[in-house]
């Protein structure tokens, strides 16, 4: 299941790690509004969904929607052309931010944002200024480090990805490599994501 799930709330939350799990890494829903920094999540083959599933409301026009602010998260793929998990998604009229995070080593999605043809979606809470998505690395996906191929807008057709890939470089993220010490899925001490000395994550 879920490694971490928020479902409602306001806590505060750092250094939380989340690894191995057979679905989400992180999951958060039904208006979730803490804040969270440095948060770890690593998956490895096999797994089938998400690093966030960023859910906002239950239905999509309740007044109390997700909002959180995270920052410093790491949020580490497979590598595996036989995984389907995927960055991050966005979805269910949620809002937030997103912001000096890597994203690393998903099968070809960094981030999906839902759009929706009436009502209220994340993709409208993008325009909105609801949702911001700044300072983060994204990273080792498998299609290609173009923004164009790792950035979705599910249910777009076509302008609203271009919105998010100006909302992306408007923000200041880069598809460039992190340079992490070591990343390995064994249990045997060969894991250090922190930043090299020059990494541009530093």
């Amino acid at each position: 299941d879920d490694g971490i799930a928020f479902f409602g709330g306001a806590v505060n939350t750092k250094y939380l790690v989340s690894a191995y799990n057979q679905d989400d890494a992180f999951d958060i829903d039904l208006g979730y509004v803490g804040l969270g920094q440095h948060w770890f999540g690593l998956s490895r083959d096999g797994n089938v969904s998400f690093g966030i599933e960023w859910d906002g409301a239950r239905p999509d026009e309740n007044p109390i929607y997700s909002n959180p602010i995270l920052s410093n998260v790491t949020l580490i793929g497979p590598n595996s052309i036989r995984s389907e998990l995927e960055g991050v998604y966005m979805r269910d009229g949620t809002a937030g931010t997103l912001s000096n995070s890597i994203i690393s080593s998903f099968t070809g999605i960094g981030l999906r944002l839902e759009a929706l043809p009436l009502g209220i979606s994340a993709y409208g809470r993008l325009l909105d200024g609801e949702i911001t998505i700044n300072n983060n690395i994204w990273t080792d996906f498998q299609n290609s480090n173009d923004p164009s191929n790792f950035l979705i807008v599910e249910g777009g057709r076509g302008s609203e990805l271009d919105s998010l890939i100006k909302h992306f470089n408007d923000n200041n993220n880069e598809a460039i490599d992190p340079q992490l010490r070591s990343i390995c899925y064994d249990i045997n001490n060969c894991l250090d994501p922190r930043p090299q000395v020059g990494s541009p994550a530093l």
